[in-house]
């Protein structure tokens, strides 16, 4: 059962919100109406850590793209950061980060790590060239992958690629990040790592994130508050 009231732009214990989704509904029309999301609401509140969970097909890849802008909803209606996901899109984009599990897709196979991540935050989000090279520099030592700075992307495994993305994803210092299964393909050290970083980070930077997992260690460690959906349907809202 959802006990948060969900009040555009504020929660009803009076903190602001930077997620708010109410009544979404996303349905798809193929042989049969499939309804991937069914009546979500709820909130997150500004730096919350809000994990997302559920099995296979539950409907939380299409409730983040719908957060990001990447899919309309068909009923319902959603702010992030304070801007309208439908009626305001540029500006949603322009407070987001985003990392999904097909991301790695948009990323320069022929630009090294280092090359990929200072054309995004300074070329595609305005980040100063100095400032760019000094958070990334700041970034990868936190989570030990400096050694990784000057290798071609086409050349990393695949954790390593997923990894490249989450960073990409926070470089600019988004109001709001968006998460999708960000440690999927991680070994549990570097896993264990970015958990760690990612926590601190959003703290120390103010940084709403809401992310999806599978793993219920990673929305202890990480989590301030998690939801749980199944059939496209939000089960419940608790802490850990």
């Amino acid at each position: 059962m959802v006990t948060d009231e969900v009040i555009i732009g504020r929660r009803a214990d009076g903190e602001l919100s930077a997620i708010t989704c109410n009544g979404l509904v996303k349905e798809y029309k193929t042989q049969n109406l499939v309804r991937a999301l069914d009546d979500v609401t709820f909130d997150v509140a500004e730096g919350e850590v809000f994990g997302l969970l559920g099995p296979n097909g539950a409907g939380k890849t299409t409730l983040v793209k719908i957060l990001a802008t990447l899919l309309s909803p068909t009923q319902g209606s959603a702010e992030v950061g304070g801007y309208d996901i439908a009626k305001e899109q540029d500006k949603v984009r322009r407070v987001i980060g985003y990392a999904g599990q097909d991301s790695e897709r948009s990323a320069y196979f022929r630009l090294t790590v280092r090359e990929n991540l200072t054309y995004f935050a300074h070329a595609l989000r305005d980040v100063p060239i100095k400032v760019a090279k000094d958070r990334i520099e700041n970034i990868v030592s936190a989570i030990g992958f400096e050694d990784r700075l000057d290798k071609h992307f086409i050349a990393l495994s695949g954790g390593e690629k997923q990894l490249v993305i989450v960073i990409r994803a926070i470089v600019h210092e988004p109001k709001v990040c968006f998460l999708d299964e960000p440690s999927k393909s991680l070994d549990p050290l570097t896993a264990k790592r970015v958990r760690s970083f990612l926590k601190s980070y959003a703290s120390e930077k103010g940084m709403t994130i809401c992310l999806t997992t599978h793993n219920m260690k990673e929305a202890e460690e990480i989590c301030d508050r998690i939801a749980f959906i199944n059939h496209g349907r939000l089960q419940f809202i608790g802490t850990p």
